[in-house]
């Protein structure tokens, strides 16, 4: 549900002549996706700068949240809080057409985070009977072998953990998937 400040902000929306909209979505997508931004001089006359900074925000957010997810009516109007329809549709044309491109860059956004990425990985379980210190450890052991990628190149890099280490490894990467979870449903 959109926030009160988002509602006066897709309000300013209403601004724009129903005939420049869609040319305002897809300079919105451009912007979005690395291409050319909106200028404010070519909207100017339209808002103050500081209307312009919150519907340009408020507008790139919902682009944003409908390009992640196959969002039905109800909930693209509930995201546009407040705007009519004739505003609306133009931004579901625009974000049907421009789907390939947002799936990209989202896609693009994503691989940012890092430059490598994990390819593969391989595990071995071994019991460590004793150690140079110890004469009898009896200790089990887990070597993860990780095999990254980045570009052509790959690389491969092992760690040895004991059983309290691989259950901190464990609940690392559980929340890690969880925030890569929320992430996805936002």
């Amino acid at each position: 549900m959109a926030s009160e400040v988002a509602k006066e902000d897709f309000n300013l929306l209403s601004k724009c002549p129903k005939d420049r909209i869609e040319a305002f979505c897809h300079g919105l997508i451009d912007g979005f996706i690395g291409r050319s931004k909106l200028r404010y001089k070519d909207y100017g006359e339209l808002w103050t700068m500081e209307e312009w900074f919150k519907v340009v925000d408020a507008c790139q957010r919902c682009v944003k949240r409908m390009s992640r997810k196959q969002l039905t009516k109800e909930e693209i109007s509930q995201l546009f809080d407040g705007v009519s329809d004739e505003y609306i549709q133009p931004f579901v044309s625009c974000v049907n057409v421009r789907s390939e491109d947002l799936r990209k860059h989202l896609l693009e956004e994503v691989a940012s985070i890092s430059h490598s990425h994990l390819q593969d990985f391989d595990w071995k379980l071994k019991l460590a009977l004793s150690n140079d210190k110890i004469s009898s450890v009896q200790e089990p052991l887990v070597t993860v072998e990780f095999i990254t990628k980045s570009g052509d190149e790959s690389k491969s890099f092992s760690v040895e953990m004991n059983k309290e280490e691989l259950k901190q490894f464990v609940s690392s990467m559980e929340a890690a998937n969880k925030i890569m979870v929320q992430m996805k449903t936002e």
